[in-house]
């Protein structure tokens, strides 16, 4: 009888989940990776096991080529994405623990297994937290379409993921270049057609979508307009389609992380996450060099005996005795003193922090009248998502606080 070629063997072992025949064949032929590593998109033992949940043998082959774990088959897959769209969970997570950047892995048409997540519907909540915690940088990641995984939430109907997806970023307190610009940039994020999340879900007609992302606290541009120059409010009121009326809640919503990042972020909550990102932020340079000039300035003022006034007095004085020597004692002999000294200190003292606070009016004045339009506009779109007409009460409340809880985060990112 004919023996079986070794690739052959290898793959039946990777199926069976068969370790001791993996070991065997290693023996017998040292280059048996290196073979299957020359075709530049295959099914490697790695797939085959990924695909058939095979645990133990996965686990070896990322010991033994780990290079495998980020090859594509033919489909375009790499083996986290066989793991995840056969429900191998608990695979899955072994794989995320040997090495969490495994779900930013592009297959075809730029789809991470992180996007595979989820696009698998609400059987897969609780793994997406999971893969969320273990690598948080994996909701950067884009399709060919340009599409962030909050598209595509949406665009497959996956209510549920997108709250969650929507619960995380409130209270993401990773390290980011600024505090506010990482939620900005993925939440305002625009596809090949200039679609933000907020235009497919006024596309898609999911009012419970639009209604979860104006009722949270993501800085969200709500005038942004697409390819066609329309904004989501523009499309809201064209669109002629009946909405969908999609439940967002699971069977898995008894799981405290799910609960936890579908509550709604109160105000108390939202600037305890903005300090943790500041903190995260800044480096243990920053902070200490900042420390550094916090005491040099409060020791500096400590150890004045005279306030800015008094000194742009005391000069003044010492002029006008040189000036008029005979309204002074003849016992204290007449000074000279620099005219352009005295300027100096009367611009320092008393002109510059005058036009400190000019300026700074005028930053908080323009604020202020940004998110009075941001409001207003926001409060426009409520209307139109909002049927009910017995919530009056509640909008105008809502306006005053939105006024609130929106514009200290926007004078925080405009200072760090």
């Amino acid at each position: 009888m004919e023996e079986k070629d070794p690739i052959q063997r290898l793959r039946e072992a990777a199926e069976t989940g068969k370790v001791d025949d993996l070991r065997v064949l290693i023996q017998k032929d040292a280059y048996i990776f290196e073979r299957i590593d020359e075709i530049p998109f295959t099914d490697t033992p790695l797939h085959i096991a990924a695909k058939e949940g095979q645990i133990e043998f996965a686990m070896e082959m990322m010991n033994l080529k780990p290079s495998f774990a980020r090859k594509l088959n033919p489909d375009g897959f790499c083996p986290m994405h066989l793991a995840v769209v056969n429900g191998k969970t608990e695979l899955v997570l072994r794989l995320l623990q040997t090495d969490k950047d495994l779900v930013r892995v592009k297959g075809t048409e730029g789809m991470t297994p992180f996007h595979r997540v989820v696009t698998m519907g609400n059987s897969q909540s609780q793994l997406l937290v999971e893969v969320l915690e273990a690598c948080p940088k994996c909701i950067e990641d884009v399709t060919v379409r340009n599409e962030t995984a909050l598209h595509l939430a949406l665009i497959k109907n996956q209510m549920k993921a997108f709250g969650i997806l929507i619960g995380w970023l409130q209270r993401s307190t990773g390290t980011h270049i600024s505090i506010l610009d990482f939620e900005k940039n993925i939440v305002n994020w625009t596809d090949k057609d200039n679609n933000t999340v907020l235009h497919i879900a006024a596309k898609k007609g999911q009012d419970e979508a639009l209604k979860l992302l104006l009722d949270s606290q993501l800085w969200l541009n709500v005038k942004a307009k697409n390819s066609d120059g329309l904004t989501a409010l523009k499309i809201k009121e064209k669109r002629e389609t009946p909405s969908i009326d999609i439940n967002m809640s699971g069977k898995d919503d008894d799981d405290p992380k799910i609960k936890q990042l579908k509550k709604k972020v109160n105000f108390s909550r939202r600037i305890k996450v903005l300090a943790d990102r500041l903190k995260n932020t800044m480096s243990v340079e920053v902070i200490n060099t900042m420390l550094v000039v916090m005491a040099l300035v409060l020791t500096a003022t400590h150890q004045s005996s005279l306030s800015p006034r008094e000194v742009v007095r005391f000069v003044l004085v010492l002029e006008l005795r040189d000036l008029c020597p005979f309204t002074f004692s003849n016992g204290i002999p007449p000074l000279k003193i620099w005219s352009i000294w005295n300027l100096c200190l009367l611009v320092i003292f008393e002109i510059l922090p005058f036009l400190t606070l000019l300026v700074l009016l005028y930053v908080i004045r323009k604020s202020i009248l940004q998110m009075k339009a941001e409001i207003q506009y926001r409060m426009k779109m409520h209307n139109v998502f909002h049927t009910d007409a017995n919530v009056g009460i509640i909008r105008r409340l809502a306006r005053r606080l939105a006024f609130v809880v929106f514009l200290l985060p926007y004078i925080l990112d405009t200072i760090f």
